[in-house]
């Protein structure tokens, strides 16, 4: 996909590889990617989604092989990513590294990494100044 966005995030670029079988989606590769200020931000993302993850469960309930087992690589990409993944951030912009692993299910993620940001700022709409 070209040109696309969610909420007031917007990409320049998205792929993704998936292959579904045997109700497991294994993700190939994601890569997210816009440019800004003559600056390239990527993300991407590889691993496994079982369908059983997508549903409300506590991590606790099931086994290892049907929980998430993703990574997500957050070399070169940027906070304005944010609004994306939470409501409470207006907007955002800085350059991060580093890379998260995501287990669990997608009502409760476990999520275990490092991310760095160097020089970069964030709107929290609840805050007036």
């Amino acid at each position: 996909m070209v040109k696309g966005g969610l909420k007031d995030a917007t990409f320049d670029f998205l792929r993704g590889e998936f292959d579904l079988e045997d109700g497991l989606i294994d993700v190939k590769n994601v890569l997210i990617q816009k440019t800004a200020n003559e600056n390239v931000y990527r993300a991407s993302a590889k691993g496994k989604i079982p369908f059983i993850a997508l549903r409300d469960f506590d991590p606790s309930q099931l086994n290892d092989n049907e929980q998430m087992d993703l990574t997500v690589t957050l070399d070169d990409a940027d906070l304005s990513l944010l609004p994306v993944m939470s409501d409470m951030v207006a907007w955002a912009m800085g350059k991060m590294q580093g890379s998260l692993h995501i287990t669990g299910t997608a009502a409760h993620p476990l999520i275990n990494g490092k991310i760095s940001v160097l020089d970069g700022t964030t709107k929290i709409k609840t805050v007036k100044s």
